[in-house]
Parts: structure tokens; C-alpha cells; sequence
């Protein structure tokens, strides 16, 4: 919807998935970085330059690391 006004597109939270909506956006002007999330991956997508670089894996390119699930998980 905002490309058909002509607006760009910048993401809020999520980091490691908005990036790569942007990316794929004609419009896509910006990434918010908050890399909050960072501790649940093996890997993230590194910053080089002030910019983040997109792996070009399939999907999203995120592995998530199994110690980190288990040590933040929550219990009911």
C-alpha cells in the first residue's frame, strides 16, 4: 500500500525477519537494529560498514541455537 503512494518502507523490531522484508520491498528504505534477539541464534546476519549483510541461504538464514532456547526457556 505505501508504494503505491510513493512512501518508503522501514522496519521496527525483529531485526533478524524485517530485514529481509525490506530487502525484498521496492520501497525498502531501512532496517531498525535492535539486536535484542541475538542471544536465541547460532548466527545473525553480520554488520559490515554500518549495514546489515543478508545471507543468501534459503529462507531466512537464521539457525537457532538450541543451549540458548534452553536456557531462556520459560516454564508454566
Amino acid at each position: 500500500l505505501v508504494e503505491a503512494y510513493g512512501l518508503p518502507v522501514a522496519s521496527h523490531t525483529c531485526t533478524e525477519v524485517s530485514a529481509h522484508l525490506v530487502a525484498a520491498a521496492a520501497n525498502g528504505l531501512t532496517v531498525e537494529y535492535l539486536p535484542w534477539a541475538q542471544p536465541i541464534f547460532a548466527r545473525t546476519a553480520p554488520v559490515q560498514e554500518g549495514k546489515l549483510v543478508l545471507s543468501e541461504e534459503p529462507g531466512l538464514g537464521l539457525d537457532l541455537d538450541e543451549a540458548a532456547l534452553e536456557r531462556f526457556r520459560l516454564d508454566s
